[in-house]
């Protein structure tokens, strides 16, 4: 490696011979966009889907139709047989639809479904978080306070013997405040347990003119006995003082042991903290580049997949030709990450899911996901919408 590189990385207080091992051994993961051209049913807007591998190669997938902004309907699923290509007609997951509160015209439905496996038994684990809807849509952008209960995480399972478990509150009986476990990430981990990430109400703030918690982080540790997670632990809160705080964390296994958490946030930055156990976490830090140029990623959610011995971050960001796309929401960008250093190789970037024109107008993406496929491989989900319309989009990860 030239001087003059070592010298750069010094400059920004990082270790040029760890940053300098890894520009040795930088490589692009392969992407490979998948068609799933009869994914739900073209009449409809589907949005953030998520795919989980079953332990016979079967995909299950999970999607909302949405109706507005944070207005979902209730959410369905879908089995492939054939990597994606064709899929089952969606059918709404029973013990996910919406209920009536009391006797009003509000309901309480579920949002932000999530798809995940057990690698100890083949369970099928789908997380999601209350919302609360009237006729006019999500009551939070409404104001329309109607005393309801509680936020909280909810997940239900699925077994090819039994089909879809009644909806279950993940427990955390530590903290009795609101809480969600949407769009998520989570961790299977030795000793039949499960890392969860969390956010959770610390406060009140304004947000857009509109009251609103202001949100921290806990991992909660679970065990996994058969189709129940059994509350372990919590770990320590992790905070942050603008807007609306840190919100929507996704957690990841590394290959050489202990954990690493991607945080949304509200200023202009991601945020990433490192753990050995899971519940003892180093302070965060803002994604940057390896020359210690932050990256500005508006208030969006980053995910994690694996390809091989790398560890990548999937993500958005202002690239000087999305400005006017609203949160910088497309196109979707994959890159290798160093989570200990707040770290992403420039070198590697590359566009895993590109921007996508419908009926002539930019469609604005969902709320992607990322599925680990086997140790090697990955998937991508994303939804674009516009004019009433959508568009489902996955790029295969390979080493």
């Amino acid at each position: 490696m030239k001087t003059t590189t070592c010298l750069k990385l010094l400059c920004v207080g990082m270790s040029c011979l760890s940053l300098g091992a890894a520009a040795q051994t930088i490589r692009k993961p392969l992407l490979i966009p998948l068609e799933f051209n009869d994914f739900g049913t073209p009449e409809k807007v589907w949005f953030h889907p998520g795919v989980a591998a079953l332990p016979d190669g079967t995909w299950l997938a999970t999607m909302q139709e949405v109706a507005g902004s944070d207005f979902f309907r209730n959410p369905h699923f879908a089995f492939s047989k054939d990597k994606g290509k064709t899929w089952t007609p969606p059918e709404e997951i029973e013990s996910y639809k919406a209920t009536p509160f009391k006797d009003t015209q509000f309901q309480i439905g579920v949002a932000d479904v999530r798809p995940f496996v057990s690698p100890n038994d083949g369970t099928a684990f789908v997380f999601s978080c209350t919302v609360f809807y009237s006729p006019k849509g999500n009551v939070g952008w409404a104001q329309e306070q109607q005393g309801f209960p509680r936020e909280e995480g909810f997940y239900v399972t699925w077994r090819p013997e039994t089909g879809w478990s009644k909806r279950k509150v993940l427990p955390l009986p530590e903290y009795d405040g609101n809480y969600r476990t949407a769009c998520t990430q989570i961790a299977f981990v030795e000793n039949n347990e499960v890392l969860v990430p969390i956010y959770l109400e610390r406060g009140k703030t304004k947000w857009g003119g509109h009251d609103s918690d202001k949100y921290g982080i806990v991992i909660g540790r679970y065990r996994q006995v058969g189709e129940e997670l059994e509350y372990i632990s919590m770990s320590q809160y992790i905070d942050h003082d603008v807007g609306r705080g840190a919100i929507e964390p996704s957690i990841i296994q590394l290959p050489e042991g202990g954990f690493a958490l991607t945080i949304r946030a509200e200023d202009n930055h991601g945020y990433v903290c490192c753990s050995k156990d899971g519940m003892t976490w180093s302070d965060k830090i803002f994604w940057q580049w390896e020359d210690g140029m932050p990256l500005t990623m508006s208030t969006t959610q980053q995910h994690w997949l694996r390809a091989g011995d790398k560890v990548y971050l999937v993500y958005t960001r202002d690239d000087g030709n999305n400005t006017k796309i609203f949160r910088f929401r497309a196109p979707l960008y994959i890159a290798e990450a160093i989570p200990s250093k707040g770290v992403l190789l420039r070198e590697t970037e590359q566009v895993a899911i590109p921007r996508q024109l419908i009926d002539g107008k930019e469609a604005l993406y969902g709320n992607f996901h990322c599925t680990q496929l086997t140790p090697s491989t990955a998937l991508i989900t994303d939804s674009g919408a516009a004019s009433n319309k959508s568009i489902v989009m996955a790029t295969l990860v390979a080493p």
